[in-house]
């Protein structure tokens, strides 16, 4: 049964791969948030920060060919703190009403949800890397020449 997981693993496109790993890896992150209401927000940052930051990503590390675990994980992390930040600090910009209490309640919120980004985006980076597996892209080479 290995051997017949290991060709099924290999047949898949790239491109179906990664639509996969696109699909569920922010999911994933946004499930490791634990809280339902910090989990739909985690679904907005996840989702939105898989779009604007991680493509263009993938197609660095798929350029330079990075095979190890350890980038996806750094990337994606760094990419779900700083875009919740972001967010936090185009919030601040926007004309409010709010107290200085207030102002204090959203940047401290604010830093306890880029605690939780960083969580969720070392489980959205681990998930990527692992519906991906870039690290087997010579094994899917050499199984597409010996089935010509």
């Amino acid at each position: 049964m290995p051997a017949l997981r290991e060709r099924a693993e290999l047949n898949v496109p790239e491109w179906m791969r990664a639509a996969l790993a696109f699909a569920f890896a922010p999911l994933m992150a946004s499930i490791a948030y634990v809280s339902p209401i910090l989990a739909g927000v985690g679904l907005m940052y996840a989702y939105t920060g898989a779009l604007i930051f991680g493509f263009p990503i993938y197609l660095f590390f798929r350029k330079r060919k990075f095979k190890n675990v350890l980038p996806y994980i750094l990337i994606v992390a760094g990419i779900s703190f700083v875009h919740s930040w972001i967010v936090t600090f185009l919030f601040l910009f926007v004309p409010h009403n709010l107290r200085s209490e207030e102002m204090e309640n959203v940047v401290f919120y604010s830093s306890i949800i880029g605690l939780f980004a960083v969580w969720g985006g070392i489980i959205g980076g681990l998930t990527f890397w692992l519906i991906l597996r870039p690290d087997k892209e010579e094994a899917r080479k050499l199984s597409r020449m010996a089935t010509r």
